[in-house]
């Protein structure tokens, strides 16, 4: 679906979209809050005055994500956070049955490789090799084992419930597709689900840090709204989390200023003109000629000061305050080939926002960390890590300090 146009990309959408309404967003919820327990354990105890250790968090917002969406579109976790803790000690290795050990890894090699080629365009055949392609094969390997899996799991679930499909992956068993069939789906599918996550996560909590009135505000709504962690008020759904108006606008205005997509480019199908482009100043008409590439500039778009003003550059989540989004901000493109993922995206970023903050009261980053470095492979992303410390709520620091081994 991400490669493709005319009727195979028209077919896989088709029958993508039924997979994201807002009940199959809502009921992943449920799934999302174990895999966030995961990630919370995995931050290790806490110090005497309720303190995290530092840690980077990109690690972590990537193997939530990739573990919830995975969940989300196959019935069946990748469980890559278990498998790290597995690794580090933190828990036993019983526990981890279903995985996807060493994608991670993997992962980061293609990335690394697929950044150069998209950098270099219609040279991207010159980024090749025995190294890269080592890496694809194993990237490969472990996709297809834990398709495969998932694949059995589909078939099973479907065997007991009438062919009623309830996420992608047995959407495709249902249309009888083969083996190679599904697996190529899965894998755009799998990257598209937790990059623009992660990455949307890591811009949040680094601005969040770095701007401590925000970060207050943000969380006096989520308590009032939610309550903390240890005394919840009501639940955090699809709707709930909608009608958070302040996180919304921290959501957007992280999206407008590191959209995980920051260019992309069209090829033109036919001789056209567009209205404005030409000229001296780029608003007069413009020829485009027939398989002419266009390069969209969105990171460059969601900065314009004749759009956003003169604080264009600047995090400011109170500019959303009656705003209407229009073709000026499109994070997730707009039309007909908008990111079908756009809401599952944006409910888990404010989930996850929503648990840290009736969880924690505070965070930090270490004394000369950018967090906020951009890095761009297959998507924008804080390209130095998100390293941080948080310190638990007062509730949560009064057990922590009766448990604490003096």
């Amino acid at each position: 679906m991400l490669l493709k146009d005319g009727p195979h990309w028209a077919y896989s959408r088709k029958v993508m979209k039924p997979q994201f309404t807002r009940q199959q967003i809502d009921h992943n919820l449920v799934a999302s809050e174990r895999h966030l327990q995961n990630l919370f354990h995995a931050l290790g105890r806490v110090d005497y005055n309720g303190w995290t250790n530092t840690v980077d968090f990109m690690d972590y917002f990537f193997r939530f994500a990739m573990d919830s969406s995975t969940e989300f579109l196959f019935g069946l976790s990748a469980n890559t956070q278990v498998c790290a803790m597995v690794r580090e000690g933190k828990m036993d290795a019983k526990t981890n049955i279903v995985d996807m050990d060493g994608f991670e890894e993997a992962f980061k090699r293609v990335q690394t490789h697929i950044g150069v080629r998209m950098k270099v365009g219609r040279s991207y055949w010159m980024v090749d090799g025995y190294s890269y392609r080592k890496a694809c094969r194993e990237l490969g390997k472990i996709n297809d084992s834990f398709i495969a899996a998932a694949i059995i799991n589909a078939k099973n679930r479907l065997a007991a419930h009438k062919n009623e499909p309830r996420n992608a992956i047995e959407a495709l068993v249902v249309d009888g597709h083969d083996f190679g069939y599904i697996s190529n789906q899965c894998r755009h599918l799998i990257i598209a689900g937790f990059e623009t996550t992660s990455a949307l996560l890591g811009f949040s909590f680094a601005l969040i840090e770095q701007h401590p009135e925000v970060s207050r505000k943000l969380r006096a709504e989520v308590l009032s709204r939610f309550g903390t962690d240890l005394m919840p008020r009501q639940p955090l759904n699809f709707e709930n989390l909608k009608n958070c108006k302040y996180m919304q606008f921290v959501i957007n205005e992280t999206l407008r200023l590191y959209p995980a997509g920051p260019s992309i480019q069209r090829v033109a199908i036919r001789d056209t003109v567009l209205p404005r482009g030409g000229g001296p100043d780029g608003t007069s008409p413009i020829v485009v000629p027939k398989n002419s590439t266009i390069q969209l500039g969105i990171y460059l778009a969601h900065r314009r000061k004749d759009i956003w003003g003169e604080d264009a550059n600047e995090f400011v989540p109170e500019r959303w305050e009656g705003r209407k989004k229009g073709y000026g901000f499109i994070p997730f493109l707009a039309g007909p080939q908008g990111c079908l993922g756009q809401q599952y995206s944006m409910t888990q970023a404010a989930y996850v926002i929503a648990r840290f903050m009736m969880k924690f009261d505070a965070m930090e980053k270490p004394i000369g960390q950018d967090n906020l470095r951009k890095g761009w492979k297959t998507v924008l992303s804080p390209g130095n890590g998100v390293k941080l410390r948080m310190r638990l709520g007062e509730d949560h620091r009064v057990l922590s300090a009766l448990d604490f081994p003096y």
